[in-house]
């Protein structure tokens, strides 16, 4: 095996002609190199009166290495399952979370005439979901769209005549992280009307 991170994985044709022996070893992830761990097909004992058919394919991931190495230098299809489980439930979790902050902003857009309180509202739940995801995450790229609801937000804020709510929240907006991965022009946008309320302010 090439790959210092290599592991195999055992492959049994599942018919009528496999054998019992051939058939508990489907799907076995294990390290060849490892003492007590099976050697790479054919199997010694399989029964098939044809030989062995099965294969072994050569893997690389250190993630499902390190588990395996764990456990002993094999591991069985439903442990690799609930490892790959583990690994994407967060991922899912993440999206699950973007969602519900894009129909938070969606269904505000939709109320800012008829009911723009309720709607402010619905912009800061759906930014500070968005924050949370930043934070835990190691993807600067969550920190992107931020601009864009804190742009939604300052606006209708502003339309109300709420300008200190609406200052405060573009000075929270611009403590953010990767700031250079926002549209130029809402950048821009939130900057004149920064200037704008400050003026209003002063009078």
């Amino acid at each position: 095996m090439s790959n210092k991170y290599s592991y195999a994985v055992w492959s049994t044709i599942q018919d009528n002609k496999a054998c019992e022996v051939c058939k508990e070893l489907d799907q076995l992830h294990w390290i060849p190199d490892l003492p007590d761990t099976p050697q790479k097909p054919p199997h010694p004992n399989c029964k098939n009166p044809k030989g062995c058919r099965c294969i072994a394919v050569d893997w690389n991931d250190s993630e499902t290495f390190a588990f395996i190495r764990m456990a002993g230098g094999k591991a069985t299809f439903k442990q690799i399952e609930e490892l790959e489980e583990k690994k994407y439930d967060p991922i899912r979790k993440q999206q699950e979370k973007l969602k519900i902050s894009q129909e938070k902003s969606s269904l505000a857009d939709d109320m800012k005439k008829s009911e723009p309180e309720k709607a402010i509202l619905l912009y800061r739940e759906s930014i500070e979901i968005r924050i949370k995801i930043a934070e835990k995450s190691k993807d600067k790229w969550n920190w992107r769209d931020l601009d864009y609801l804190y742009n939604k937000l300052t606006m209708l804020l502003e339309k109300q005549g709420n300008y200190e709510e609406a200052l405060n929240e573009i000075n929270k907006c611009k403590k953010l992280k990767h700031k250079e991965l926002w549209i130029k022009s809402i950048t821009e946008s939130i900057n004149k009307r920064e200037l704008r309320l400050k003026k209003k302010l002063q009078k």
